[in-house]
C-alpha cells in the first residue's frame, strides 16, 4: 500500500522520515514548471544550487568544456544579473537549451529540492507532468513496506503556497483514483480537498493566488498559463548525483 504525505512548507521536512521515501518536489510558480519544460525541450541536465555565487563558480569550472552550461534562475522573481535565463518556462525553448546543461538557482524550489537529499528517488513534479509522475509512483518498487511518498511543496520563503498545495492535491487525487487502497495522512487529505475545490479552473486559482499575483506584477502573467498546462509533457525528471535528468523511458519533445 502506498502511503501519501504532503509537506506544505519546506520547514516541515525536518520532522519527516525521508529515508527510503520517494519525494516529489513541487514549485508551480515557477521552478519545477521551468525545470520540466527545459528537460522536455532537450536540455541535457539541470544542476540546482542554493547560492548565486556558487552558480557563477560552477560555470567557471566548465569554462574549458565545449558546451559551457547556461545559468538560469531568479531572485525576487527576476532574472539574476549575469544569468543567461530567468525562471520563466517560456524562455526555455529547444532553440535555447537543447543539449545544454543549466546551472539553476531560485528563491524557493531549489532550496526544497536540496533539503530532500536523504530521500530517494527525488522527482520533479508540476501540473505539466503530473500523470507521468503518478505512473512512475504506481510502478515504483518500494523498499519500505509502507511505501512512503512525500509531496514536498516549496512555498514562498517558507510561507504557504496555494498553487503548490493544489498541485500536491492533484497528485493525491490521481493516485487515489488509480489505487483505491492508498493510505493518506491528514495533510494529504487536506491537499486533495483543495484540489477538488479548484479543479474546474486551475488558471483562475493561480491568477488569484499570492504567487500568481506576484508574477503578474513583474509583467510575466503569461507564465501562469504555462504553469497550468496539465500533462503537457509525459516525462519524469529525477534528481540523481547532483543533477536533474530525464529517465530513459521519458519522451522528449521533437525539435522543429
Amino acid at each position: 500500500m502506498i502511503h501519501l504525505d504532503v509537506a506544505f512548507l519546506p520547514s516541515e521536512l525536518a520532522a519527516k522520515s525521508l529515508h527510503s521515501a520517494l519525494a516529489v518536489v513541487i514549485d508551480v510558480v515557477r521552478a519545477t514548471t521551468t525545470i520540466t519544460t527545459a528537460l522536455a525541450q532537450g536540455c541535457a541536465f539541470v544542476l540546482p544550487v542554493l547560492h548565486i555565487e556558487e552558480a557563477f563558480e560552477l560555470q567557471r569550472q566548465y569554462a574549458q568544456e565545449p558546451h559551457r552550461p547556461l545559468l538560469g534562475g531568479e531572485r525576487g522573481g527576476q532574472r539574476v544579473e549575469g544569468f543567461d535565463l530567468g525562471n520563466s518556462p517560456r524562455e526555455y525553448t529547444s532553440e535555447v537549451v537543447k543539449n545544454k546543461g543549466i546551472i539553476f538557482s531560485t528563491t524557493n524550489g531549489t532550496r526544497t529540492l536540496l533539503a530532500l537529499k536523504e530521500a530517494a528517488p527525488i522527482l520533479i513534479g508540476s501540473f505539466l507532468n503530473i500523470s507521468a509522475i503518478c505512473q512512475y509512483i504506481l510502478r515504483h518498487p518500494f523498499q519500505d513496506q509502507r511505501n512512503p511518498v512525500i509531496l514536498a511543496c516549496s512555498g514562498v520563503v517558507n510561507t504557504f503556497s496555494l498553487e503548490d498545495a493544489v498541485c500536491a492535491g492533484m497528485f493525491v487525487h490521481f493516485l487515489s483514483v488509480a489505487e483505491p487502497d492508498i493510505s493518506k495522512t491528514p495533510a494529504a487529505m487536506a491537499a486533495e480537498l483543495l484540489y477538488t475545490h479548484y479543479q474546474a479552473d486551475l488558471l483562475a486559482m493561480l491568477q488569484n493566488s499570492d504567487g500568481g499575483r506576484r508574477v503578474a506584477r513583474i509583467g510575466l502573467a503569461q507564465d501562469l498559463v504555462a504553469c497550468v498546462e496539465v500533462d503537457k509533457y509525459p516525462i519524469v525528471p529525477i534528481f540523481h548525483a547532483g543533477k536533474i535528468v530525464l529517465r530513459e523511458e521519458s519522451l522528449l519533445v521533437e525539435s522543429p
